[in-house]
């Protein structure tokens, strides 16, 4: 499992480009597993570089836990992923004016770094996501794998 890169680690990476992510690699669908759960994500790409992104986590009887909007962008404050949750109903995690926003540390030909999350695409055209999940003064990675569908 590649670890998670602190912060700390993170200050010796090069910054993300500041006009642009390129990241078409992770545009598709994508099926597998996370939190022992079935999962899936589906990504588009704009012109500009923009990715914006659907995210479900499934019970075993394959009713839907919770699912994501999620966007990868160059931002005011910077390149990074924002998302909002929302329950199975529509009804949303964060305030209407709030989300969830992870910094850019590092993008590659087959990797997104963020502060707290990392995409990678694996060797046998997988895709790997790494999440820190912080739960009071502890922190988890909770890894997803998937493979492309269809």
């Amino acid at each position: 499992m590649t670890p998670f890169i602190p912060l700390i680690a993170a200050l010796a990476l090069q910054p993300a480009a500041p006009d642009r992510i390129d990241a078409d690699w992770l545009e598709g669908c994508w099926e597998g597993s996370g939190f022992g759960s079935p999962a899936s994500e589906c990504w588009m790409s704009s012109p500009t570089g923009r990715l914006t992104g659907v995210f479900q986590l499934l019970r075993a009887d394959g009713s839907q836990r919770f699912s994501e909007i999620i966007v990868i962008d160059v931002f005011e404050d910077g390149p990074a992923m924002r998302l909002k949750h929302f329950h199975a109903d529509l009804t949303g995690w964060e305030s209407a004016d709030e989300f969830v926003s992870f910094p850019l540390l590092e993008q590659r030909d087959d990797a997104l770094i963020f502060d707290g999350m990392e995409i990678r695409l694996t060797p046998d055209g997988g895709l790997t996501v790494d999440v820190v999940i912080g739960e009071g003064d502890q922190a988890r990675t909770e890894r997803f794998t998937y493979s492309r569908a269809g």
